[in-house]
């Protein structure tokens, strides 16, 4: 509006930023309170119990996202306290209790949850392939969040990479087919400075890889994935099997820090679903970077899972953490790791040289095809022009070119005479002059004898 009407900046002086979410501070629950109770009095409402309104508070903290923020979105609070209050009618309940919150959040979340069934009946039917349980080399479980209209939900998704000799690099297969968007196909690059940085300092790194997110058919984007490619990648390579009854989110940097990523809440959720559709066994679990801890505020179901020790919830800081734990890895086997794996870039670096090294000697030894056609006699040497032109003379046996060869030979000696003549009567003169002559008369001669 400020570029647009020239008048906006005269009408409205003060520039003034609306924060999404506050400090849950106590002044800050106490203003909340009375808001409450504002509008249960506005709206007719029960009153709200004290497990009531700290239910919303732990709604508004996961609206913000944040374990110590409230979010300023009071509308969304106001609509779950309404939605509360009929349940609390239809029970015929005196007061707004947590009960009464609890059922209008689960109430909510079946409303939205249409197509996240839909994707978990396909996973639990084997239709889309994620494994909850063994090793395997190569694939790793990935955790994405879907966001349809207003609605946020996680899924995991089945994150693969191989490895061959080659020169293309790490190829990203999401990139390639226009799938990948700006910032995931960042993550990947950033994937590469790691593997560079790491293991390829003393040679090149030279290796055709690709990675992919299988059975994804959507736009992706974000780099929360560039965690679990890695470790892909390096399993691909390194041959070492990977723990798929644990998910993994985060992003990495160049140094293999783990990063924070959007979205722990919903992710984490999400592969406790299917995990819980499947049988949880107590071995299952998610890794997370550690600077998203703060930012837990999970459902009561996710939280005494893990307090019974069905489900489990990692904090890692670094890429090594995340590869012990989802590798089963010790101290010393995942040095010895780093450097088998660092002794394998370096083979797959000379096969490449080898193989560009033997390329020439190949072409040089290389015979001509048959083509079924007699060989071509060997070229004589080609006649100088002076021998064409002698070989090529015609013989003239007609009396009348005779007669003229005649006549220009009785020239030629008439002027002969005279030559020599002058160059007697000039020899005592100068020696210079003389032999000036006498090459001319040397040259006389020659001309008569080829006339």
């Amino acid at each position: 509006m400020q570029d647009n009407d020239p008048e906006f900046c005269e009408l409205f002086r003060i520039l003034v930023y609306f924060d999404e979410q506050i400090d849950r501070a106590p002044d800050a629950i106490r203003h909340l309170a009375c808001l409450i109770k504002t509008r249960c009095e506005s709206e007719c409402f029960a009153p709200v119990t004290n497990e009531a309104f700290i239910e919303l508070i732990k709604f508004s903290s996961r609206l913000s996202g944040h374990q110590g923020k409230l979010s300023t979105q009071v509308g969304e609070v106001f609509e779950l306290l309404g939605e509360a209050d009929i349940i609390r009618s239809v029970q015929q309940e005196p007061t707004i209790d947590a009960r009464h919150v609890i059922e209008a959040l689960r109430e909510r979340e079946f409303r939205h949850s249409r197509i996240r069934n839909e994707m978990l009946r396909e996973v639990v039917d084997g239709q889309i392939i994620i494994n909850t349980d063994g090793f395997e080399i190569g694939g790793v479980n990935g955790l994405t969040v879907w966001e349809i209209g207003s609605t946020d939900f996680g899924t995991p998704a089945r994150i693969t990479a191989t490895g061959v000799p080659g020169s293309k690099g790490i190829v990203d297969i999401e990139r390639e087919s226009e799938l990948g968007l700006s910032i995931h196909s960042k993550g990947v690059l950033i994937l590469s400075g790691y593997i560079a940085h790491r293991y390829a300092t003393e040679f090149p790194l030279t290796i055709s890889a690709n990675i992919v997110m299988e059975q994804s058919y959507g736009f992706i984007d974000g780099d929360s994935a560039s965690l679990a490619e890695l470790v892909a990648l390096i399993s691909a390579v390194s041959k070492m099997p990977v723990n798929q009854s644990l998910a993994v989110t985060g992003s990495i940097n160049q140094f293999g820090e783990v990063q924070a990523i959007g979205g722990a809440n919903e992710k984490i959720e999400g592969f406790f679903g299917i995990c819980k559709a499947r049988g949880l066994t107590g071995s299952q679990g998610v890794i997370i970077p550690k600077a998203n801890q703060p930012h837990l505020m999970l459902k009561q179901s996710v939280i005494d899972a893990v307090n019974q020790g069905l489900f489990h919830i990692y904090v890692v800081e670094t890429v090594d953490q995340a590869i012990q734990v989802l590798c089963n890895q010790s101290d010393q086997q995942l040095e010895k790791m780093h450097q088998a794996l660092t002794e394998k870039l370096k083979e797959l670096h000379d096969m490449c040289e080898d193989s560009c090294d033997d390329e020439p000697h190949e072409e040089e030894n290389k015979l001509p095809e048959t083509t079924g056609q007699a060989p071509s006699e060997p070229k004589l040497p080609l006649p100088s022009p002076d021998e064409d032109k002698i070989k090529q003379e015609p013989v003239f046996a007609d009396k009348k070119v005779s007669n003229e060869a005649d006549g220009d030979r009785a020239v030629n000696d008439k002027h002969a005479k005279e030559n020599l003549t002058k160059s007697d009567a000039k020899a005592d003169n100068s020696v210079v002059k003389g032999d000036s002559t006498v090459s001319n008369s040397d040259s006389g001669k020659s001309e008569l004898g080829d006339g």
